[in-house]
């Protein structure tokens, strides 16, 4: 089963991973990878699919980054 990990800490994407599970997995399901605690965030059928996935993920929350950094940038 190919899923894709991810930590969010303070409504922030922390990290994302992907893993190939030997067992099913749900949506939200916790796991503990390198020390980690992380959920399930993207089930896909194809490694591919999953990548891609989290690749969106990444590139909203950077979005969302920026131009949170922007309108700081215009307060000072």
């Amino acid at each position: 089963m190919h899923v894709g990990l991810v930590k969010i800490e303070n409504n922030r994407l922390v990290r994302v991973q992907y893993l190939n599970s030997k067992w099913e997995r749900e949506l939200g399901d916790m796991m503990r990878v390198e020390g980690i605690e992380m959920r399930v965030g993207v089930i896909g059928d194809s490694r591919n699919d999953v990548i891609r996935a989290l690749n969106v993920l990444i590139k909203k929350q950077n979005k969302i980054v920026r131009q949170q950094n922007k309108a700081n940038a215009l307060i000072f």
